[in-house]
């Protein structure tokens, strides 16, 4: 039997900032739906805000899903490649000026304001483990180094 590798081209759809993953859950139910080729749905991470990228067979198809989806705004008609899309896509790999021993302020999240010293660092996860400055949380925190910043 000859395995059949199922691949489309790759469209581009304008999304109501903020709004992506409902767009993509709602997109996925119409495709469920229906008998239209699409093979997958990617929601970039938050940096590109009001993009969906659809996988589909067509321009047609994909046209047919996002038909009276409130956050989709447009498709755009030119497919995408693959290598055009692999800066947008692929892991964003930041180096952080964050060490061992640094006092850091918290920037996001519920702690936000808090202050505390790093323990750790964890460059591959983009983590750092910090104590607290503040008796109200006795433990070392695992955070982002994008929710923190150096004081």
């Amino acid at each position: 039997m000859k395995e059949e590798k199922t691949t489309g081209n790759i469209f581009t759809v304008r999304i109501i900032g903020g709004r992506e993953e409902m767009a993509a859950e709602l997109i996925r139910s119409h495709a469920r739906m229906s008998d239209h080729p699409i093979y997958s749905i990617i929601v970039p991470e938050k940096e590109m805000k009001g993009y969906i990228f659809v996988e589909a067979g067509n321009l047609g198809a994909v046209k047919r899903v996002v038909e009276g989806v409130k956050p989709v705004k447009s498709v755009m008609s030119d497919p995408s490649t693959p290598d055009e899309l692999k800066d947008l896509l692929g892991p964003k790999i930041v180096p952080s000026s964050i060490g061992k021993g640094d006092k850091v302020r918290i920037v996001g999240g519920g702690l936000r304001g808090r202050e505390g010293k790093v323990i750790e660092t964890k460059p591959d996860e983009r983590e750092i483990v910090m104590e607290v400055d503040d008796p109200a949380v006795p433990a070392p925190l695992t955070i982002s180094t994008e929710e923190v910043e150096r004081k």
